[in-house]
């Protein structure tokens, strides 16, 4: 006979066995080191399924991208509409642009600290 893991009500606990079982959360568990409820691991299972197929779409959909180069490639561009701007006069619009850049960088790293001030309190 097959131990079951989890049981209802003490009724349930076969007489025999009824020292191997703990009172846990309204329910009969088996006194058993390392054992995870079915649900439980069921949940795991499918979040990890989930997951591994989010980072398959993902692979799929950045194959033969390199970070790197996009980032370089998007500075390159930056600059050249900045040095666009610049011939065109528009000084104030290249700062204004700078300025937010610069101010959006700040802000992430306010709201880490603060996140961890939080965690840490």
């Amino acid at each position: 006979m097959a131990l079951k893991f989890k049981l209802k009500s003490k009724d349930e606990v076969p007489a025999e066995l009824v020292n191997l079982y703990v009172e846990r959360d309204g329910a009969w568990h088996l006194d058993v080191e390392g054992a995870v409820d079915k649900a439980k691991l069921e949940e795991f299972r499918a979040t990890n399924v989930a997951l591994m197929k989010e980072r398959d779409e993902l692979k799929q959909r950045f194959e033969g991208i390199d970070p790197d180069e996009v980032r370089k490639l998007a500075d390159e561009k930056r600059k050249l509409e900045e040095a666009q701007q610049l011939k065109a006069g528009e000084v104030e619009k290249v700062v204004e642009t700078r300025l937010r850049a610069v101010k959006g960088d700040l802000d992430k790293k306010l709201a880490g600290v603060s996140a961890e001030r939080i965690r840490g309190s």
